[in-house]
């Protein structure tokens, strides 16, 4: 009976205590810790005003700038557009709602409301005449939608409005009024929050009583502007007001008010309350414009959370707007300026401690070492010159105390490396060259430890290691000194190196770089050593056992950490070989490292949770080792781990089980017991498309007739590559997710995800395939959901059911078709016999009639010009008499005699296909009208009125003046030949548009003679035709006239047409397209950009000019945004120089760091960088500011010419302008460079011998050379040893270098190396390869590439040069 009692009362004791922890552990909620989503990570804005959680998993963030989608690793932006329909109406987004339904609506500030549609990925407007501010639905699907004049219904399927204005005595502040946020409870009645007040409206109910449920209020407690409206599982609503938090029962009777109270930590930051959540029954998430409060709405605790800068993970700014807590637990907070603040209580988040030097309170250095813990709790951080601080976690304060060693020789602080903490009262610290500090934390007293000559001191000043043993007694291990044992009761060392002894025959047979030194539990010393492994040590015995990669396989002999778990297993760090455990049994180690997914094999510190787990920190974050899997689970920047290497030796575990490692940015903590473990497979879905390397869109209906997300099916042609992208939606560790995935019917075996989550496929054949993908959180349990879509790959046409029918009426076809070609093909031949034998006469005929016209205009040309050369004579002497209209009409007549000399060349030309234009840029208004005036004498003396009639002043364009004169000669020719007296003859230019829009100059001759009949009028212009025409017609011609005009006309690609009618008259229309592109010289095409025009001229052709060397060309950069512009100085310049093509000036920049052209030459208006911008940077930059620039613009101005010669360039060109002025230009610039460097080159040889004036440019650059020139063929030529040899950093070598050479130390070696190869390459006979490595080239390929960088040519055509032109020697 009595022991019945017992047990039954230790049951209930056991129960008790249980129950109590388990009510301690539910009241202790740990502090959160939030990670923030901002525009650096992609968000559109960091205003964030609502956030949604759709039926997929998305997370869906309202901003003022846009709509944001986030998947957990990437956002994705919705912006209004004005090219599309189905975009949002404006980017400023207020509300997101999901009804019952899924559907997800979308309220703007101005845009009205929105459906989004999933499958189109796109959305239906809904239009509003006022800003929407809130949006709720109720059961039956109806939206109750706020705006900023009154709520409206709006039905979810048919998306018809409908207001409230109708509806008796309902209130202004409902039905016009502003409203801010909607609530429909459990019973279906929506609740309304106004900019006044509270009112609730029963759907089911016709007589809703609209009371105002704050209306009570007293005036002086605030706006009663409701904000938020929430349900707790009660049935009581809770309100946010910017006059606090009020609580009201199902029936809206206040029950409490929760307000700010001054003094009074336990109440609200502030009364203005912005948004409400649930986070369980008994906690209330409350966003106010002071941060995040906490209500425990049983005891009524508030607790406040703010943003605190000594805080890692602290609220990213105090105005909290919008909340939501998902179905994961996690809490997402919108903040005002400040993204988007996450809690989640999956997600393991460490603390971290940063150092601040602007905090009198901080951390006192960055880079940690050590630590070490009281008896009584008090954390002391040993750091790398900041010396010794000693943390308050109650407080988040750090205390430095003043440690001044001896003999100090730096001006940096402490440099501790290690901390062993005796007592209370006894703080050992081991130090980086200042030795063994023993120090009293209580009294601040301390006392140093330092190297000296006797046996009984320090063997070395850097501690890296402190470990206390049984007795008492100190063990220290240094850096090259060995072990040391210090005795507190002798207060003397004893050294447990000598150097010596060799290694094998020593007491402790390692070397004297010693890591860490672990008491295990049978009193042995575990001593690890930087490159000898490890000497287990028996201080009674004073014997070692060695343990190392040979003799019990440990996996690296560098040891950084040493460390026995509860179990009383030993556990070896290494440096770059993992973890290691040491198995007694076999006295071997086994190894676990990247295999089993640890981040990185450099172990710096080893440490055990109170949960038996292993811990390290490496220089890839922190891990911990789960010894039943095997397998390590890594933490990184994510987790809030910092995101550099850990300290070597830098970590502890305190009394209360928190884990603290060290680093150099600080030093991070966590709490293992609470630790998440989440086994929760998230949702995975298909995020991308890419056919072809483009992003398809539902817009490609071809391809998937809904987003990718939501498809079905993807259909592809033949031989289409593409690739899917996958996610799987988890906001906790995104990270840490596992993928594989296969494509069904190509492959059964799954495929593990590489990093970017996308799997290519290239080449399929036709047929359907499943593509298949799957999430998981630890890569070895797929038990997850599987994501598909078909993949259906249409044949080719040849491989389809027409194509084997075709396959067989081809051959039949290919027979029929055969023979019937056959028969035609002799028929063709017959009938070509007989048109050769017609051609042949005809062209015989021709033949003879041009070999007569031309002997015929050879003899006419020699008396023509004994006409014109006298009346030219006598131009000049009867220039002011009587005679001198006379004897010019002899020289116009004599010039048309001539012209109709030169037609009968023409018809030789033509034949033989020798005409080509030789244009000009010039008026040709002008010029037709004096071209025209050769007429004028004509017309009066055959009495036939003569007009011109012109609709542009002048007009300057590209036209072969001789050729037009031709035409314009011969059609008036014919039509004041044909045009009987009293009549008329009319030329009249004009200009036209074509149905291109292509601009044509047309010249018309009109006149009013005889005419041509139709059935003449398409011969005239062939050769030698000639109509029938009354006989009273005089000097008929030869019928060449007019096929002249055609010729001459398409040459400038223009046409001719004629259109008569016999009696009345004919007319000839010529057009002449203006600026032609395939003429000579073009004026740029058209458009609304400023158009370049270059004026040759063969009057102003520099002939004289001295051009570059060609066996040499100057490099010359380009830089112009107009295609055509550019190219044609690129097709101009190429036979002088090696043209370099920029389109921008941001490309025009980079062609000149990796080019170092000779000269550029840059346009002004580009994009980009604008020219001005440009010559700024080059004359800027000591790497390019040597380089002459000139300009070139289409401003006239003088301001705008001293604005671009002040930037640094060397000319400045206005367009249009002479091209052979700018080949002048460039020509003498390139000289003059290369003759100022001459100059300068010859200055140092001249002066450089006199010691008393050398320069320190001189001094350095001959000490440069020269050690160039002796280390020319060893591996100590570098920029690191030369910089070494002058006494400078490669930051100052590397200005001087570039100073006085224009490069950089690695070019100014490589040319070095290059001219000594070049000489030996034109005097040595030695091959190639071996001029390579002579001249310090470890490749021969690698120095004939930057051979050919340097001189334009191979080695081999430089040595076959060099050797062509050397002169001979016989022998």
């Amino acid at each position: 009976m009595y022991a019945k009692n017992l047990i039954s009362f230790r049951f209930a004791w056991t129960l008790t205590i249980i129950c109590f922890w388990a009510f301690t552990v539910q009241a202790q909620v740990p502090e959160p810790k939030f990670t923030s989503l901002t525009a650096m990570d992609g968000l559109s804005s960091n205003t964030v005003s609502a956030i949604l959680k759709d039926r997929y998993g998305f997370m869906w963030f309202a901003t003022d700038d846009g709509l944001n989608r986030f998947d957990g690793s990437d956002v994705l932006v919705y912006r209004h557009n004005k090219k599309d329909s189905t975009s949002l109406k404006t980017s400023d987004i207020t509300s997101l709602h999901q009804d019952r339904s899924g559907q997800m609506w979308v309220g703007t500030m101005e845009g009205g409301l929105h459906l989004y549609n999933r499958r189109k990925d796109s959305f239906l407007s809904i239009p509003s005449p006022h800003s929407i501010t809130s949006i709720g639905s109720d059961a039956s699907g109806k939206l109750w939608v706020g705006t900023t004049n009154g709520l409206i219904n709006v039905d979810g399927k048919t998306h018809q409005i409908s207001s409230f204005l109708s509806i008796p005595r309902i209130p202004d502040e409902i039905s016009k009024g502003l409203i801010l946020s909607i609530a429909v409870d459990r019973k279906q009645r929506v609740w309304i929050g106004s900019k006044n007040g509270l009112y609730r409206i029963d759907p089911s109910r016709r007589d809703n009583e609209y009371i105002n449920y704050l209306e009570s209020l007293p005036q002086d407690g605030g706006a009663p502007t409701v904000k938020s409206i929430t349900e707790d599982a009660q049935g009581n609503l809770w309100i946010g007001t910017y006059s606090g938090v009020f609580k009201l029962d199902g029936e809206g009777k206040i029950l409490k008010n929760f307000r700010f109270e001054s003094g009074n930590k336990n109440s609200l930051s502030t009364n203005m309350v912005f948004a409400l959540a649930m986070e369980s029954d008994r906690r209330l998430w409350i966003c106010t414009d002071a941060g995040l409060n906490i209500l425990d709405m049983q005891n009524g605790n508030i607790a406040r959370y703010a943003p605190d800068t000594r805080t890692q993970f602290s609220l990213s700014n105090k105005s909290v707007r919008s909340i939501l807590i998902d179905n994961e637990g996690i809490c997402w907070l919108g903040t005002y300026k400040g993204g988007v603040n996450k809690y989640d209580k999956n997600l393991a988040i460490f603390g971290l401690k940063r150092s601040d030097m602007n905090d009198p309170y901080g951390l006192s250095a960055p880079f940690v070492t050590s630590f070490a813990e009281s008896e009584s709790g008090e954390l002391f951080v040993g750091t790398d010159g900041g010396g010794l601080n000693s943390y308050d976690r109650s407080t988040n304060l750090f205390k430095k105390f003043p440690i001044n060693p001896k003999n100090r020789n730096a001006a940096s602080g402490l440099a501790i490396l290690t901390l062993k903490m005796l007592s209370d009262h006894d703080l050992w610290i081991g130090t980086f060259q200042d030795g063994l500090f023993q120090f009293n934390p209580k009294t601040g007293a301390y006392i140093q430890h330092t190297r000296g000559k006797e046996s009984f001191t320090l063997s070395n000043n850097e501690i890296f290691c402190l470990e206390k043993d049984q007795s008492g007694k100190l063990w220290i291990g240094t850096n090259g000194g060995g072990v040391n044992q210090f005795d507190p009761e002798k207060n003397r060392f004893e050294r447990y190196f000598n150097p010596g002894v060799p290694i094998s025959q020593r007491m402790i047979p390692l070397n004297g770089y010693i890591r860490d030194i672990l008491m295990d539990r049978q009193g042995k010393l575990w001593i690890g050593s930087h490159g000898t492994g490890i000497a287990v040590f028996d201080p009674v015995k004073r014997k070692s056992v060695l343990l190392d990669r040979q003799s019990s396989n440990l996996p690296g002999n560098i040891v950084s950490s040493i460390f026995e778990d509860k179990k009383g297993n030993i556990w070896v760090g290494t440096f770059g070989e993992g973890l290691a455990l040491y198995d007694p049994v076999s006295k071997t180690f086994l190894s676990y490292g990247q295999k089993e997914g640890l981040a990185s094999n450099i172990i710096n510190k080893i440490l055990e949770d109170a949960q038996g787990r292993i811990w390290v920190s490496t220089n890839q974050g922190v891990s911990y080792f789960d010894v039943k899997k095997k397998k390590f689970i890594n933490y990184t920047s994510y987790n809030g781990v910092q995101d550099r290497t850990f300290v070597l030796g830098s970590g502890i575990r305190t009394h209360d089980d928190i884990l603290f490692f060290g680093g150099i940015a600080g030093f991070n903590y966590i709490d293992t017991r609470a630790i998440p473990d989440s086994k929760r497979i998230p949702p995975i879905i298909l995020k991308d498309l890419r056919i072809g390397n483009r992003t398809i869109t539902p817009l490609d209906s071809s391809f998937i007739d809904a987003d990718i997300s939501v498809a079905k099916k993807i259909n592809l042609d033949y031989k289409q590559n593409f690739s899917l992208g996958f996610a799987a939606l988890d906001y906790t560790n995104p990270k840490q997710v596992h993928y594989r995935y296969r494509l069904v019917g190509m492959h059964s075996e799954w495929t593990e995800a590489s990093v970017n989550n996308i799997a290519s496929y290239t080449n399929l054949s036709p047929g359907s395939y499943v593509f298949e993908v799957q999430a998981s959180r630890d890569g070895v349990n797929w038990n997850g959901q599987i994501a598909s879509v078909e993949v259906v790959v249409k044949p080719p046409f040849y491989l389809t059911i027409y194509a084997y029918i075709l396959y067989f009426l081809i051959p039949l076809a290919a027979v029929m078709l055969m023979r019937r070609r056959g028969i035609q093909n002799l028929k063709k031949q017959f009938k070509e016999q007989q048109q050769r034998a017609e051609i042949q006469q005809a062209q015989e005929l021709d033949r003879l009639k041009i070999k007569f016209l031309t002997n015929l205009s050879h003899e006419f040309r020699t008396p023509i010009s004994l006409i014109l050369a006298p009346a030219e004579n006598l131009l000049g002497k009867t220039k002011t008499t009587e005679l001198y209209p006379s004897v010019n009409a002899i020289k116009r007549n004599a010039k048309r005699l001539l012209n109709l000399v030169d037609q009968l060349l023409d018809i030789k030309n033509m034949h033989q296909q020798e005409f080509s234009l030789d244009s000009s840029f010039q008026d040709i208004i002008l010029f037709i009208k004096d071209t025209c005036e050769q007429f004028s004498d004509l017309s009066i003396r055959r009495e036939i009125r003569f007009k011109i009639e012109c609709s542009t002043g002048e007009l300057y364009m590209n036209f072969d003046p001789n050729k037009l004169e031709r035409i314009l000669f011969n059609l008036l020719s014919n039509a004041f030949k044909f045009t009987p007296k009293d009549g008329e003859v009319l030329l009249k230019i004009s200009q036209e548009l074509d149905s291109e829009k292509k601009q044509f100059l047309v010249i018309a001759v009109t006149d009013t003679g005889i005419g041509i009949e139709d059935d003449k009028q398409k011969l005239i212009f062939e050769r030698f035709f000639q109509a029938e025409t009354d006989l009273s017609v005089l000097n008929q011609g030869s019928g060449i006239g007019l096929s002249i005009v055609r010729e001459f006309v398409q040459l400038h690609q223009g046409k001719v047409t004629v259109h008569s009618q016999p009696g009345l008259g004919s007319t000839f229309t010529v057009q002449l397209p203006i600026g032609a592109v395939n003429l000579a010289e073009q004026a740029g095409k058209q458009g609304n950009q400023e158009q370049p025009e270059i004026i040759a001229s063969k009057e102003n052709t520099v002939t004289s000019q001295q051009k570059p060397d060609i066996e040499d060309p100057s490099n010359v950069l380009i830089i112009e945004d107009n295609d055509e512009f550019r190219h044609y100085l690129k097709e101009s310049l190429t036979p002088f120089y090696n043209v370099i093509e920029a389109s921008n000036g941001k490309e025009g920049w980079q062609r000149t760091l990796s080019h170092h052209p000779e000269l550029i030459v840059s346009d002004i208006a580009m994009p980009e960088m604008n020219g001005i911008e440009l010559s700024q940077k080059i004359k800027a930059d000591d790497r390019t500011k040597h380089i002459p620039i000139i300009l070139l613009t289409a401003s006239h101005g003088e301001q705008q010419q001293l604005e671009g010669l002040s930037s640094g360039a060397n000319d400045y060109l206005t367009k249009p302008f002479n091209f052979d002025i700018l080949n002048a230009k460039i020509n003498n610039l390139i000289l003059l460079n290369r003759l100022l460097k001459g100059v300068y080159s010859r200055h140092i040889k001249v002066y450089g011998q006199e010691p008393q004036i050398e320069s320190n440019q001189e001094k350095l650059l001959k000490d440069i050379l020269f050690y160039i020139e002796d280390n020319l063929q060893t591996s100590q030529l570098s920029v690191e040893n030369l910089s070494k040899h002058v006494g400078m950093s490669r930051g100052t070598l590397y200005s001087k270098v570039l100073a006085m050479s224009g490069q950089t130390p690695i070019e100014f070696i490589r040319s070095i190396k290059l001219e000594k190869a070049a000489l030996l390459l034109e005097k040595s006979d030695l091959s190639i390869s071996q001029i390579s490595y002579m001249t310090g080239f470890t490749a021969p390929n690698y120095f004939s590439k930057s051979f050919k960088a340097k001189f334009h040519m191979l080695p081999t055509e430089y040595k076959s040069k060099k050797r062509k032109f050397s002169p001979e020697v016989i022998g």
